[in-house]
């Protein structure tokens, strides 16, 4: 997708992640960039024809993605691989079983190896291990006062924890401008937790 949208970011990325010891993908990666470089620079001399621009442009992401498709693990540096694996310890407070198995898919496909469950539960053990909590709000029930309350627990009883709520936003989350974050689609939920990992590495403030 990042190809056929941004070909000089995409290439960017993979210069970051290719082991440079595999020497025919490193000089197809070589090869590729060169070939962008070239046609960004006739773009700024206006030496190509706009039909001849959009051509190459198309050539460059077709090729780009034939290059992809050849591409395998061996390809890729070990170190960039650890990148991609999340082993921050996050502690999913769910409203049931039901709960756990729609979001145990995301945090799968995500790579995200250090994630417990508490199931419409406050557990002092998880809540000492876990570095922050996602509080799911999204497969709950709505107007369960019992779980509201559990939230508020999860707020109020988690000194130096951060918490994101997943759900719509309510008045209570305003009260804990430095405690909580919220995300209400999947697409937020990752980047949400992406941005809560970079803020704690960074942030010495307590949650």
């Amino acid at each position: 997708m990042l190809a056929a949208e941004n070909v000089g970011k995409c290439l960017q990325q993979l210069s970051k992640k290719i082991d440079t010891s595999q020497t025919t993908p490193f000089n197809g990666l070589i090869n590729l960039q060169a070939r962008l470089n070239r046609l960004n620079n006739s773009k700024l001399a206006n030496v190509l024809s706009e039909d001849d621009e959009a051509r190459q442009e198309n050539q460059l992401v077709m090729d780009l993605l034939q290059f992809l498709d050849t591409l395998s693990d061996a390809d890729f540096s070990p170190v960039s691989q650890l990148r991609e694996e999340i082993y921050d310890k996050i502690l999913v407070v769910c409203y049931g079983a039901g709960a756990v198995l729609e979001l145990q898919p995301f945090f799968d496909s995500f790579y995200f190896k250090n994630v417990q469950y508490a199931l419409y539960d406050f557990d002092d053990e998880q809540v000492a291990w876990a570095d922050f909590i996602v509080f799911d709000y999204i497969y709950a029930l709505d107007n369960d006062p019992d779980y509201y309350e559990l939230l508020r627990q999860y707020l109020d009883e988690t000194p130096g924890k951060y918490l994101l709520h997943f759900g719509r936003q309510d008045r209570l989350l305003d009260l804990y401008p430095m405690k909580v974050h919220t995300a209400n689609t999947p697409f937020e939920l990752y980047a949400r937790i992406r941005e809560m990992i970079e803020f704690k590495k960074f942030y010495k403030g307590k949650g």
